[in-house]
């Protein structure tokens, strides 16, 4: 395992080309599909043949009309995937959420992110307080 930790940057390539041939769960396409309108060419593409929709155009304006099509109806899933998933992580999120009622007299922190300048993030106060509430 040394050995690999030494040399990540030899094995970097391969990640990322992995990562991106995957299918993601929400989108239900890879990134080469997204980005590209295909899937790229991998050496065990060689072995078992080309993936499907390759070939069988008739010219270049043929190719350039369907990777057209093809792009703009897989952005407008993507686009409707990732929407389904945001309202289902809202609706997640608000199952949990409680509302919080104050009154007079109770005792709150105020979030006030400044930034100082020379001085590192962790060292600084975001919330400033805590003061009481006199009228709500």
């Amino acid at each position: 395992m040394q050995q690999k930790q030494r040399d990540w940057d030899e094995w970097l390539p391969y990640a990322l080309a992995a990562y991106r041939a995957t299918t993601h769960e929400i989108t239900r396409f890879s990134p080469n599909y997204v980005i590209f309108g295909h899937e790229n060419r991998l050496p065990a593409d060689i072995i078992y043949g080309p993936p499907r929709d390759v070939g069988g155009y008739v010219n270049v304006d043929e190719f350039v009309a369907r990777s057209y099509d093809r792009m703009q109806e897989c952005y407008s899933l993507v686009r409707d995937e990732l929407q389904r998933a945001a309202e289902r992580s809202k609706r997640r999120y608000d199952l949990r959420v409680r509302d919080t009622q104050f009154g007079p007299g109770d005792q709150v922190w105020y979030l006030y992110p400044r930034r100082r300048v020379g001085l590192s993030p962790k060292w600084q106060r975001w919330y400033d307080g805590p003061f009481t509430l006199w009228i709500v």
